[in-house]
């Protein structure tokens, strides 16, 4: 079981509704990288403040071991595993 499998079995404990998906050719070497998506969708013209509490629980499970990236004005979370070659703290 790879850690974004174990990730994911533990965001959906947690409460979230995620899927794995694939993105194309993330570090140009031809090979798609696997990711979780988590949808946050809200209603409105601006996310409420449980859509900030949502991205910040999803950061702490995360914190330096997977890239967490919000997309499209918060309405999904990407998350994947660090390439070897980025720097993080």
């Amino acid at each position: 079981m790879s850690k974004l499998d174990r990730l994911y079995l533990r965001l959906e404990k947690e409460g979230f509704t995620v899927r794995k998906s694939e993105l194309c050719n993330i570090d140009c070497t031809g090979i798609n990288a696997p990711v979780l998506i988590i949808d946050t969708n809200y209603e409105g013209m601006y996310p409420p403040k449980s859509v900030f509490d949502k991205l910040g629980m999803i950061r702490n499970i995360c914190k330096n071991r997977f890239s967490v990236q919000a997309r499209g004005y918060y309405t999904a979370v990407f998350i994947r595993e660090w390439l070897p070659d980025e720097k993080h703290l």
